[in-house]
C-alpha cells in the first residue's frame, strides 16, 4: 500500500504518524459515492447517533460504532461459526481475510460505520428512517454467512439480525375445526 502524498482533510501526512483508521477515512472521503460517507460533512453529528441509540428497543448498547480495532473479537472466534455470529456486532466475517476490500487479506477495511443490534420492527424501521435522513447506505446481515463480505458494507449503517425475534411467538393455536394445540410455533 502506498501512502505517500495521500494527506488528512487535517493537512496531516499519512505517512508516519497515520493509523489504519485515517487512512479509511480519507479514502472515504476521496471515494465517489451517492451516499453519505463518514468524514464528509453530512455525516450525522453525535448528537443525531445518541437520539438514534435511544430510540431502540434495547438501549443506546444497541447502537455501536465500528472500527478496525473492533474486528479484533472476530479474529478471537477464528473457525467458530456461532462465535462469529454472536460477537463483534455483526462485523464478524466467515474469512477474516473479508474484513478488506476485495477479501484481499491486507489493504482498506472494509466495515460498517456503526451497526444497531435489530431486536424489533421498530428497531429495524427506526434504522432504516435514520439512514434515509442522513442519505446513509445500509447493509443487513443474518446470520453472517457471506464468505465475500456482503453483508457489510464500508462507511454504512449495518442491520444486525442477530437479536430480532426469529421464529414468532410459542402459544396456544385453534385451527379451523375447534381443536386447540398448545405451544404452537
Amino acid at each position: 500500500l502506498c501512502l505517500a502524498g495521500l494527506v488528512l482533510a487535517e493537512g496531516r501526512d499519512l505517512v508516519g504518524d497515520a493509523t489504519g483508521s485515517d487512512i479509511v477515512q480519507r479514502r472515504m472521503l476521496e471515494s465517489p459515492s451517492s451516499y453519505c460517507v463518514p468524514g464528509r460533512s453530512c455525516w450525522p453529528s453525535n448528537a443525531d447517533w445518541q437520539v438514534l441509540a435511544e430510540s431502540l428497543s434495547q438501549g443506546p448498547s444497541a447502537l455501536t460504532a465500528l472500527a478496525e480495532e473492533s474486528y479484533d473479537v472476530c479474529y478471537e472466534q477464528y473457525t467458530n461459526a456461532i462465535g462469529l455470529m454472536q460477537e463483534g456486532h455483526g462485523a464478524c466475517m466467515q474469512d477474516n481475510h473479508c474484513k478488506f476490500e476485495a477479501c484481499a487479506g491486507d489493504g482498506l477495511v472494509n466495515l460498517p460505520a456503526y451497526s444497531v443490534a435489530a431486536a424489533t420492527v421498530a428497531d429495524v424501521q427506526a434504522a432504516l428512517e435514520f439512514a434515509s435522513t442522513h442519505d446513509l447506505s445500509v447493509s443487513v446481515k443474518t446470520s453472517g454467512h457471506s464468505y465475500a463480505g456482503s453483508s457489510a458494507m464500508k462507511g454504512s449503517l449495518l442491520i444486525w439480525m442477530a437479536e430480532f425475534e426469529k421464529f414468532g411467538t410459542i402459544a396456544t393455536h385453534t385451527d379451523s375445526c375447534g381443536t386447540a394445540t398448545e405451544q404452537v410455533l
